[in-house]
C-alpha cells in the first residue's frame, strides 16, 4: 500500500484581511500626508510673517523717536501698519505703545509693544519757584 502524504495547508491572507490592512495603511498616510502638507503652509506664511513683523518694530522704533499719543495709521515698504499709544491706568507717566500689522491671511499679521516713560517737561514758571517745608 501506498503511503499518502499529507497535504500542507498553506497559510495565506484572506481578501477581507488584505482590505482591512489597505484602509488602515491609507489612513495613516493621509494622516502623515495632511500634517506635512500644514507644516509646509506655516514655512510658506514664515517669510510673510517674519517681514510683517519687521515693518511692525520699524513703525514701534519711529514712534518711540517723537512724542506721539492716540491711533497712528501709516505705510512702509506698501505695508500698512497701525500704531496706538496710551497711557497707563496705573501710572499716567508711562506709555504703551502698541504697533500692529495685520496679514493677508490668518497668521501672519504681527504685533510688538513697548513701554516708555514720558519726559517731564520743567514748565519756566515752575523754575523760579523754590519749596518751603
Amino acid at each position: 500500500m501506498m503511503k499518502r502524504r499529507a497535504l500542507k495547508k498553506t497559510e495565506a491572507f484572506s481578501l477581507i484581511e488584505v482590505l482591512v490592512a489597505l484602509a488602515l495603511a491609507s489612513m495613516v498616510f493621509g494622516a502623515l500626508l495632511s500634517g506635512f502638507g500644514r507644516h509646509v503652509q506655516s514655512v510658506a506664511n514664515l517669510e510673510r510673517r517674519y517681514r510683517n513683523l519687521v515693518v511692525a518694530s520699524a513703525a514701534l522704533e519711529k514712534t518711540m523717536d517723537f512724542s506721539a499719543s492716540g491711533d497712528t495709521t501709516d505705510t512702509l515698504d506698501n505695508i500698512i501698519y497701525t500704531v496706538t499709544v496710551r497711557s497707563m491706568p496705573s501710572d499716567p507717566r508711562i506709555d504703551c505703545a502698541c504697533s500692529t500689522v495685520k496679514g493677508d491671511r490668518t497668521g501672519q499679521g504681527a504685533a510688538v509693544s513697548a513701554y516708555r516713560l514720558r519726559g517731564m517737561s520743567a514748565s519756566p514758571s515752575d523754575s523760579g519757584k523754590s519749596s518751603s517745608l
